[in-house]
């Protein structure tokens, strides 16, 4: 498990820090140096995440998920965050004509997003709050435009039976904060409407034919 706390510990510090460094009013560099900075922590947040996604797949052959853990899904759901922040900044590079900031640009994430998402769907079978997560990130994706991996697809539609049912939320009770927003970090304007709770309200009664979903009873 220690490599996993500190693949967890460099995720949370590139992108947070990327985070800070675009939202930034002042910067003490000039453009270039902003843009060479910027594309090191964008790269080093995408390694970490895929790294940490190996790790996953590791514990899952060895220890299977029959006793979910924190430390585990955690580190899937910010390895999840950052491959929907990553899939989203290239679809914006391609629209611009813009040639890709970091050197790994062409790198296929769908594998690694693959294994983060089937350890929330794994540990959600038995405990709400991962279950809740995978709701939302789900969502984050169709809200942002972002295209899901097909294996993640089919995954959801074979899990409906345990998937999320629109009672849960009723059973819910988090604020887990939605890293691809702005607004989670800190404690300003807005950050509220970031937490899991309130996403998946406002986003209930959204007809979104999503798989996994069961119908209301």
């Amino acid at each position: 498990m220690t490599s996993a706390y500190f693949n967890c510990m460099m995720m949370t510090l590139y992108k947070y820090g990327l985070d800070l460094m675009e939202r930034a009013p002042e910067r003490s560099m000039d453009q270039m140096t902003f843009q060479a900075v910027c594309a090191v922590y964008r790269q080093r947040r995408v390694d970490y995440a895929v790294r940490h996604a190996g790790l996953l797949a590791d514990f899952r052959e060895t220890y299977g998920y029959n006793v979910p853990q924190s430390m585990v899904y955690h580190g899937a759901v910010l390895s999840l965050f950052i491959f929907l922040q990553e899939l989203q900044a290239r679809a914006q590079d391609q629209e611009r004509h813009e040639h890709p900031a970091i050197e790994n640009a062409s790198q296929d994430l769908d594998p690694a997003f693959e294994e983060s998402f089937r350890c929330l769907l794994a540990c959600g079978v038995q405990t709400m709050l991962p279950r809740g997560i995978a709701r939302m990130v789900y969502l984050t994706a169709v809200q942002q435009g972002v295209q899901i991996p097909e294996p993640v697809a089919q995954m959801l539609a074979l899990v409906a039976d345990t998937g999320w049912h629109p009672k849960d939320l009723n059973l819910l009770e988090s604020s887990y904060p939605n890293w691809t927003m702005d607004t989670a970090i800190g404690d300003g304007p807005g950050v509220e409407e970031s937490r899991m709770k309130s996403l998946l309200l406002s986003w209930g009664n959204m007809n979104l034919g999503e798989p996994g979903v069961r119908a209301a009873s």
